[in-house]
């Protein structure tokens, strides 16, 4: 049937690579590359552009530099950004998720199926889910800043860029850990399915039931991958961003 996913009861973690390797072969871990490194590089930039502006914007309202400045920034920035790359990461995850045998799903066919399947609300799928994981971003930013504060006190320096790497990665961590089911959430609600098999529709609808079904467990499976994935990226992504607004001699970082 047309967009019907297999569902195979498979062990987690390492157990789950193995299977992966067995079933699909080596390719399969490299499955929405494409659509990832297009996506990546707009994304980023949109995001720290309009945190930034953001940011200049909340200074004027709450107090300078506090932690109400960084959350509002922190939100404002995730909303735009996941608003405007969503169907990057829809046709990504449909790519990765894509089992069936045969011809594999590229972003071209991917595009076409999602479109004829639900037109253009089909490339939104998730977004409530989105939004909701702003609020991991938020609590990054404002643990990122604090971390920084507390590093850099008492000192006549700024702080060292491996030391922002350091904060940025604790901070992705804790923040990750503590929102992680929103990402189940939005990768069952971007199923590459027909409308007739979908068993879920909104956030919250998905988040009742997988916590009923499944517990805890169900709603912090893979997260080991996950952190694995996201921790050391943004160590490197504010590492880069650090070095790249001293190099541009802004004078002060983020």
């Amino acid at each position: 049937m047309e967009g019907h996913m297999t569902t195979v009861l498979v062990p987690r973690g390492l157990a789950y690579a193995r299977h992966l390797f067995q079933t699909e072969g080596g390719l399969a871990f490299f499955k929405g590359l494409a659509p990832s490194l297009f996506g990546i590089i707009p994304t980023r930039a949109l995001y720290f552009t309009a945190y930034s502006q953001a940011k200049q914007f909340y200074n004027s309202v709450f107090r300078y530099e506090s932690a109400a400045v960084h959350l509002a920034s922190a939100v404002t920035a995730g909303i735009t950004t996941t608003t405007a790359t969503s169907p990057i990461w829809v046709v990504k995850t449909q790519i990765q998720l894509d089992t069936r045998p045969g011809k594999s799903l590229g972003p071209r066919r991917c595009i076409k199926r999602i479109y004829n399947l639900d037109g253009l609300r089909g490339f939104y799928r998730g977004l409530t889910a989105s939004y909701a994981g702003t609020l991991e971003t938020a609590i990054h930013f404002v643990i990122y800043e604090h971390m920084k504060k507390v590093l850099s006190s008492n000192r006549q320096r700024d702080l060292e860029l491996t030391e922002c790497m350091f904060a940025a990665a604790a901070a992705k961590m804790t923040a990750s850990s503590l929102c992680y089911p929103h990402e189940v959430c939005r990768t069952r609600l971007r199923q590459n399915v027909t409308r007739s098999e979908r068993r879920y529709h909104n956030f919250l609808q998905t988040l009742r039931v997988v916590w009923f079904e499944e517990g805890v467990n169900g709603l912090y499976g893979g997260m080991g991958a996950h952190l694995i994935r996201v921790v050391p990226n943004t160590a490197i992504v504010f590492f880069t961003y650090e070095a790249v607004v001293r190099i541009l001699g802004s004078g002060r970082d983020c």
